[in-house]
């Protein structure tokens, strides 16, 4: 699974959709990545009008999985290292 940031928003991280597969299998996928990581909490969804957000943690930083409607599967950091070690487990995989 591939993944990338934008420059006008750099905790905010995208995945890349190569297989056009349905938005709501991705996020099972990437779900199902954190599920086998022992350092990941899954929150509860969180349903919006026109996005899914789950508040997660990982080694006890936060960050939300958004499920938009529009733009697909994002992830949301509050810091640039959680991000990069969350970008390496998904690409891993």
């Amino acid at each position: 699974m591939k993944t990338f940031i934008i420059d006008s928003d750099p905790l905010l991280l995208n995945i890349r959709n190569f297989e056009r597969i349905d938005e709501e299998i991705l996020l099972k996928k990437i779900i199902s990545i954190f599920s086998k990581e022992r350092c990941t909490e899954i929150g509860k969804r969180v349903e919006c009008p026109s996005e899914d957000l789950y508040f997660c943690k990982f080694k006890g930083n936060e960050f939300t999985i958004i499920y938009s409607l529009d733009d697909g599967v994002s992830l949301r950091f509050h810091d640039k290292e959680t991000l990069e070690q969350i970008q390496k487990i998904i690409e891993s995989n």
